[in-house]
């Protein structure tokens, strides 16, 4: 598992990311991951939930809508009122 993946999962069960900035701890980090299958399973639904969340078309869409809709109502921003 990449350093970048132990970190992420690190920090999304609530350990302080710096808790796997040495190889020991990443190393035993990925040990705990391998012994403990319920570990395993709640990262991976958390993962999902996470990317379900932030990165799904809709959701970004409907983001990015808000945000053009709250720039062109605010007068001065080239629209109607400039």
């Amino acid at each position: 598992m990449p350093a970048a993946s132990l970190l992420f999962a690190a920090v999304h069960e609530g350990r302080d990311a710096g808790t796997l900035a040495d190889v020991e701890s990443a190393y035993a980090f990925r040990v705990r991951l391998l012994r403990d299958p319920g570990l395993r399973q709640r990262l991976a639904t958390n993962a999902r939930r996470l990317i379900e969340q932030r990165y799904d078309w809709m959701q970004i869409g409907q983001r990015f809508v808000s945000l053009v809709e709250d720039v062109a109502s605010r007068p001065g921003r080239g629209g109607k009122w400039s």
